[in-house]
């Protein structure tokens, strides 16, 4: 379905990537990271502060990644985006010779720093309808190497997701320290986001429940939904006020995406959870 595609490419899970660089820029580095890449440690403070700074990743550190997901799924076509400005980016892509790329050819020239794209007023209808076109693409992908401090990134996931036909996350690499349950604003330590547990027995009627699973989501390495068991009869995508008989659940038929946004709840639970039988 991809131009320059082989029957074998077209055939094999395709990835997406966001080479995010632009306005990012303001620090570059050649290894993914560092984890909580938005704060560092106040000498003075003794604790960790807000930086006012953020960093991009050389083309190497997406193509590792890349890499990795070639190894573990297969992949041998990629969705790229990006808006790099000076042409590096896609002279690296020109030279490959292990992967099939499909990108959007604009002129990126305007994408060089000049502080934030949002707060600019010289740029044309390139940016905008770029941004929007790069998100249309990337969600096709079955999986992404992207920037979860990024929200294009965290759209083009939550699309992702929101297509999926099975209970899995999609595997993603995020190369800048920030994964799904951290918010921008925030601490993303591994200490902050990793709870002590790797599966749950609980009750889905439970707040507490709830949180606790919904921390677990966040801080799995791996994109299977960890097991959980409910005694109370809930799954995860039936709020505490409607009825979650197998009947109701089957009928309301709510896609992923309608169970993330309006329950802040991840999908797959309650097919299992009724599936059982």
């Amino acid at each position: 379905p991809y131009c320059g595609g082989t029957a074998l490419e077209a055939a094999t899970p395709i990835a997406a990537a966001h080479v995010r660089h632009g306005d990012s820029c303001d620090r570059r580095r050649d290894e993914p990271g560092p984890w909580n890449a938005m704060f560092a440690l106040d000498e003075k403070k003794g604790k960790l502060e807000r930086v006012n700074y953020r960093w991009c990743y050389s083309w190497k550190v997406y193509r590792a990644a890349l890499g990795e997901m070639q190894r573990r799924y297969g992949v041998r076509t990629v969705l790229l985006a990006t808006d790099d400005h000076d042409g590096t980016v896609m002279r690296e892509v020109e030279a490959e010779k292990e992967l099939n790329f499909v990108l959007l050819d604009f002129p990126r020239g305007q994408f060089q720093k000049r502080g934030w794209m949002e707060f600019r007023q010289d740029v044309d209808e390139h940016v905008p309808f770029s941004i929007a076109a790069a998100i249309e693409l990337l969600s096709r992908a079955d999986m992404l190497v992207g920037n979860m401090g990024s929200h294009v990134s965290r759209i083009v996931y939550d699309r992702m997701v929101g297509a999926s036909s099975t209970s899995q996350l999609p595997p993603f690499i995020s190369v800048d320290g920030y994964g799904l349950c951290c918010d921008f604003t925030e601490e993303c330590t591994k200490e902050a986001i990793t709870p002590r547990a790797d599966m749950l027995v609980g009750n889905m009627g439970s707040h507490v429940s709830r949180i606790v699973y919904d921390r677990m989501v966040g801080a799995s390495s791996t994109s299977q939904l960890p097991p959980f068991i409910s005694v109370d009869g809930y799954g995860l995508c039936c709020d505490f006020t409607e009825e979650c008989t197998k009947e109701a659940i089957t009928q309301r038929r709510r896609d992923a995406r309608e169970c993330i946004y309006s329950y802040a709840r991840c999908t797959g639970g309650d097919q299992w959870f009724y599936s059982r039988s």
